[in-house]
């Protein structure tokens, strides 16, 4: 017998029903709109036989999607169930998902389509960030904020503990950090008071390219609990306060003040919100693409669709609804050339790896899209 949080279902369910609801839209418009070109001839009607066979799969992804919903609310209603918990209903394909974030980007539907497809629950609180620091142990001083400290930031071996449903604002600011930390140390300054326990930072953030400040205490961060864990070469870790915390916790307040408001977002926000600047959302594109864009600074972080669209993450190694910055590329022990990924939260399972190695066909099966950032 398993057990299920009838809550968390008819969330679910909710989810769901409105992705639903706004791919059927899609489905419905795309056709009235290409009406309004004037064009015609053979080409014409292969452009609106694609269009009409479009529009049927975004039609069979939605019905899929709204069985989905009545079937968790049967579950959540049912007192029997936890003995069949998994959604009854045919997970859609990689390139179906594609198609049809596709079409919402043609639209001008796509930050509704994603926020709807890959936004977490929104019910993280506080306690959820994991471990809490001892007050006597915060040395605010030592916070490196400055810029020959934040070109040493490796997201390798600083990575987020536990599981608080930011990955898109953390993967996009340790993207940003890596590019460019002269933004990130512009951007965050420690104001000493009389003593260092009435110090604080002013962490500028932006709402749609305007600069906002705000101020961040280190009552709030001993409050709230540490957010940095860092891994040493032995295998041991340690968790500490660092910039990161500090930029997290200016992001609550940017979103509303509650941690849940934090999480039901996409990686475009993240880079619109740290830099002024949402860059540029791709749906695919090879590694030769992906390199051109690092060799020349870009900013990158790529993303998986939710479990429950697809049927889990083909690969083990691979969390799903998540966001992961791009480091690189390598060779792997068969010769292969390999994508190098960092995920934000380390090890959120306690068996995921926090750095992975995909081929481009392993990439391509696992990841949907990526999100660019050019600096100046």
């Amino acid at each position: 017998m398993l057990g299920a949080d009838t809550d968390a279902l008819r969330a679910q369910r909710d989810r769901l029903a409105r992705a639903s609801e706004v791919i059927s839209g899609l489905a419905d418009s795309i056709p009235g709109q290409t009406l309004l070109v004037e064009w015609r001839g053979p080409d014409r009607d292969t452009f609106d036989r694609r269009v009409r066979e479009t529009s049927e799969r975004l039609r069979g992804i939605a019905g899929d999607l709204d069985a989905a919903s009545t079937d968790l609310d049967g579950h959540a209603e049912d007192q029997d169930r936890a003995s069949d918990p998994d959604p009854a209903f045919t997970h859609t394909s990689m390139d179906a998902v594609r198609d049809a974030l596709r079409t919402a980007q043609d639209s001008g539907l796509l930050d509704e389509a994603l926020r709807e497809l890959f936004g977490a629950s929104g019910d993280s609180t506080p306690g959820s960030l994991g471990g809490y620091e001892d007050p006597a142990r915060v040395r605010s001083r030592q916070i490196a904020v400055d810029e020959a400290s934040l070109e040493d930031f490796d997201p390798r071996t600083v990575v987020q503990g536990d599981s608080f449903g930011d990955c898109w604002f953390l993967a996009t600011l340790a993207a940003v950090a890596d590019q460019n930390p002269e933004l990130i140390s512009e951007n965050i300054r420690l104001v000493e008071g009389a003593t260092p326990s009435e110090d604080y930072w002013v962490v500028t953030l932006y709402d749609n390219g305007r600069p906002v400040e705000h101020i961040v205490t280190q009552d709030e961060l001993v409050r709230d609990g540490v957010r940095e864990r860092v891994d040493h070469p032995d295998g041991t870790y340690s968790e500490q306060i660092s910039w990161m915390s500090i930029y997290e916790r200016a992001a609550v307040e940017h979103v509303g003040g509650d941690y849940g408001d934090l999480e039901a977002n996409f990686a475009g926000n993240g880079f619109d919100m740290i830099t002024g600047d949402d860059g540029d959302l791709h749906l695919s594109g090879g590694f030769d693409d992906i390199r051109r864009d690092l060799d020349d600074g870009h900013s990158i972080v790529t993303s998986t669709p939710p479990g429950w669209l697809l049927g889990g993450a083909p690969d083990d190694d691979v969390v799903d609804g998540h966001v992961y910055v791009v480091e690189g590329f390598s060779t792997n022990e068969q010769g292969e050339e390999v994508i190098v990924l960092v995920n934000p939260w380390g090890k959120p399972d306690g068996s995921r790896p926090p750095v992975i190695e995909l081929t481009q066909e392993e990439y391509l099966a696992n990841f949907v899209s990526r999100n660019n950032l050019q600096h100046d």
